[in-house]
């Protein structure tokens, strides 16, 4: 489960997620210090699968992530059997943009629980 709270209204709200703690496989997220490789996406209501180090991404069926959403608050659930496994920990970075502003966090550690 990823919870986040956005400040400002923006237009595109996303979960960029790590599940191979490499840099260089997946979508390159260049904002954030030290980079991060999304292997999976969240954007919105909709999970994506990474095609590659480039702005490509695959949807991914079944239910929508997307669980609440009050205000700036938005929190989603993704299941781990399809990002990583229940002793892997991921790195994830949460991104607002459109609207007129972008904004990134730095890049953390999310862990099973």
């Amino acid at each position: 489960m990823f919870t986040v709270t956005f400040k400002v209204p923006f237009t595109w709200h996303h979960v960029f997620i790590g599940s191979d703690a490499s840099t260089s496989t997946g979508y390159r997220v260049p904002e954030v210090s030290g980079g991060l490789g999304a292997d999976f996406m969240v954007e919105n209501d909709t999970l994506y699968r990474s095609t590659g180090s480039g702005w490509g991404w695959a949807a991914l069926g079944g239910d929508s992530p997307l669980l609440s959403r009050t205000g700036g608050t938005y929190r989603w659930r993704v299941p781990l059997n399809v990002v990583g496994g229940p002793d892997k920990p991921l790195q994830v970075v949460f991104n607002g943009s459109g609207g007129g502003s972008e904004a990134y966090t730095p890049v953390l550690t999310a862990r099973p629980c």
